[in-house]
């Protein structure tokens, strides 16, 4: 299934990206150039916003990215022209704030409840505690293991172990919950395992969805990196992309942010191993 359109009415977009899942099931989306919050039900209909263009507390100048602690339903944005997270409860109600440079992508770890945060720009990944006490970075500018150029996205597997899109080095790369380099995959390409800009990704039991916005489509691995399967292509019909922008999963179910396109798409579980996905299969996993 699918919902939005352009505007900024209730329900419409302007640029939507960095969804995530409530516990309870419903979807949260950084309305971004429309500087808001929106919450939706699983299925689309629009519950509630909050946020407007400015600097001071629950007001937005560009959110990019929610993510949502599944223990107590507390929601963090990424505001990143204003340079901070924002942490709100679960209807919107403000919480606290602290200062970063540039997110780009916020999630919480589902052991610890901490907050980890990349930086696009100062190609660092950052951790801090529930309510925003920083407690250590890592990363750098460059190519090697542990480095980055323009970290563009961040999810935390059930284990702790975390993992960063590259928007400028084509890649993804795992760490420990101490910031540890694990491993990584991915190269400049269009092919099965190959990254055009992936940015903002999700972690799903045992497999990790990764938005490969240049391509225009979905990928999703196993979270030692090996291919799985693809979901979308370019265009505007229903399973299509332009410049997707994060993808929210839960129980089998993604949601993902189809950037240009200003809508939200829904899709059912993912049939795995499989070396891509036909037409005819997407349009079976596409909810109606």
């Amino acid at each position: 299934m699918k919902w939005g359109t352009q505007g900024n009415a209730f329900g419409q977009f302007r640029f939507p990206q960095g969804p995530s899942f409530a516990p309870t099931g419903q979807v949260y989306v950084a309305d971004s150039q429309n500087n808001r919050i929106q919450e939706f039900t699983g299925n689309g209909t629009f519950i509630l916003f909050w946020g407007s263009l400015g600097n001071t507390n629950g007001r937005f100048n560009l959110p990019v990215a929610t993510a949502v602690n599944q223990n107590t339903g507390d929601v963090y944005v990424a505001d990143q022209q204003n340079n901070r997270i924002q942490k709100f409860s679960s209807a919107g109600a403000f919480q606290t704030k602290w200062s970063v440079s540039f997110p780009s992508d916020v999630a919480v770890d589902p052991v610890t409840g901490d907050v980890i945060v990349t930086e696009l720009f100062s190609n660092l990944v950052k951790r801090f505690t529930a309510t925003g006490t920083f407690l250590f970075s890592w990363g750098g500018t460059g190519t090697g293991n542990g480095q980055f150029k323009n970290p563009s996205g961040v999810t935390v597997d059930n284990s702790g172990d975390i993992y960063i899109t590259e928007q400028t080095n084509n890649r993804v790369q795992k760490f420990s919950p101490a910031g540890a380099y694990l491993l990584q995959w991915g190269t400049p390409g269009a092919g099965p395992g190959q990254f055009s800009r992936p940015v903002q990704p999700a972690v799903d039991g045992g497999g990790i969805y990764v938005t490969d916005s240049g391509n225009d489509r979905v990928q999703y691995f196993d979270l030692l990196g090996a291919f799985q399967c693809t979901v979308g292509s370019t265009g505007v019909g229903d399973g299509q992309f332009v410049q997707p922008f994060g993808v929210a999963a839960g129980g089998g179910t993604i949601v993902v942010a189809d950037r240009v396109n200003h809508r939200m798409q829904r899709f059912g579980p993912l049939a795995t191993p499989a070396p891509s996905i036909t037409w005819g299969r997407l349009k079976s996993l596409y909810h109606e």
